[in-house]
This record gives C-alpha cells, structure tokens and sequence, in this order.
C-alpha cells in the first residue's frame, strides 16, 4: 500500500496537540483515505472507525492497506483507523442558509469554542482555529468559517475545515463530559470549487449529521451517524472537564 511520514512540524499535526501531544486529526485519516482511493471524486466511505491514537511527538511512517474497497491506515502492525471507499454519485445538497440562520438564533463566537477546547487540554493552532462564529438552535447548529489555504495531503478533503465543522458540533454537547468521536456510518467527499464557508450539525436518531459546504451553501462534504462516547479515565483525564466538548480526536476500540 501507500506509505507516508507523518512529520510532528506538518501543520495537520502540530496544531492539533490533545495535552502536549501532536496526534492526528481524524480528518487527516480521511484525507490519506482518499489520496490512496485517486483523490478523484466525489468518494463515499462507509463504516468509518478510528480505532487508535496516532501520536506524532516524533516522525511516524503509515500506510494504507486495502481490501478490495476496504481501506486501513496503519503504524507497523497497530491499525490506526478503517473504511470502505467507493465513488459516489449523489448529488449535492444545498444548505437553506436564510432558513437555517433563523433556526439557529443564538450568537456565539469562535474565541469561546476554543477557549473552552483549550481548558479541555485540547489545543488547536492557527491552522485549525477555522470557526469564527457558531449559531445555535434547538438540535442544530451553524458555523461560519474562516477559509484555509494551506498545502493539503488531498484535494477532496480539507483537513483542517472539515475538523472545523465537527468543531461546531460541541455546542451540541452536554455538559460536564468530554466526547470523542469514534466511528461514522458515512462520509461523503466532493471536489470544492471554492473555499470551505459553513457548517451545520443537527442530531439524529443515528448520531450527528455534520455537513461542510461553500459560500453558497452547496455541500462540499458530509459527515453521517457520528457517533461519540465519554474519554476513557486516564491519568490526563482524571480530572473532569469544565466544559463539554465533541471534538475530532481517536479513542482506544474496545
């Protein structure tokens, strides 16, 4: 299969630090997904789970495995993260922005998302700080975002916005517990024609929908069934969070 250095200077790293700690983003497993399926699209991967942490305190070679359309990244023997690509050929769907805003009347700004990530030990740099103000509503959520031009590993999934968008999802936590997403029923990747501008999550029977779209609300990608559970107890986590966050971090597979 394919095989990468994650380096701890690349940005999709070390601006995403949970404690001192550079791991990769969720998403940078995706977008290595998609450059091993042709980073052509629009792509579906189905059955999405983030079984392992990988920590880039130091330079980590992956590869990516396949099994037909069943793609694995891997560090040496450990399986860091799993999904069935395949093409896709649903059409776009457009966000109702006007609509949406109204659903979504209260106003919070992106300083106090990652405020409240930073006192939950999970510390964003500039090249994730893409959320600039989250409107809330009853089950949903919706965030504008801050354009990205930094070198990306693929063309079809833009690391750092589409960790934005599930960035906007932890207005929709609880609070008192910290929430990590480890698995998805589906996620849909298309070629952008413009940079990343909005983010909605709504709640659904099956988890979290997350959807990232363009300054006229097309949708550039899409997130189905997220699915989170508390962080396990550990001697980083022993203490419980002030705030409660969903956040694009890998937790342990049981």
């Amino acid at each position: 299969g394919l095989t990468w250095w994650v380096d701890p200077d690349a940005w999709q790293v070390a601006d995403h630090r949970v404690g001192d700690t550079p791991v990769l983003p969720g998403t940078g497993a995706l977008a290595l997904a998609a450059v091993a399926a042709g980073d052509e699209g629009p792509l579906e991967l189905s059955g999405v789970r983030w079984l392992r942490p990988l920590h880039a305190d130091t330079a980590q070679q992956v590869r990516i495995d396949t099994d037909g359309p069943r793609l694995t990244l891997r560090r040496g023997d450990t399986d860091i993260a799993t999904a069935t690509v395949r093409p896709s050929t649903e059409p776009p769907s457009r966000l109702p922005l006007d609509a949406l805003a109204d659903h979504c009347p209260r106003i919070r700004p992106g300083a106090e998302l990652y405020a409240r990530f930073d006192a939950a030990g999970l510390h964003y740099g500039p090249a994730f700080r893409v959320v600039d103000e989250v409107r809330v509503g009853d089950g949903e959520a919706l965030g504008r975002l801050t354009g990205t031009d930094r070198p990306s590993w693929s063309t079809l999934v833009d690391v750092a916005a589409l960790d934005g968008a599930i960035q906007v999802a932890s207005v929709l936590a609880g609070d008192g517990e910290l929430l990590l997403p480890f698995a998805a029923a589906r996620v849909v990747v298309r070629p952008a024609d413009g940079p990343p501008a909005w983010a909605h999550v709504r709640r659904t029977p099956d988890g979290l929908t997350v959807l990232l779209a363009g300054e006229d609300g097309r949708e550039l990608a899409r997130i189905e069934g997220l699915v989170a559970r508390p962080a396990p107890t550990g001697p980083q986590t022993n203490a419980r969070p002030p705030v409660s966050v969903l956040v694009p971090h890998w937790t342990e597979a049981d």
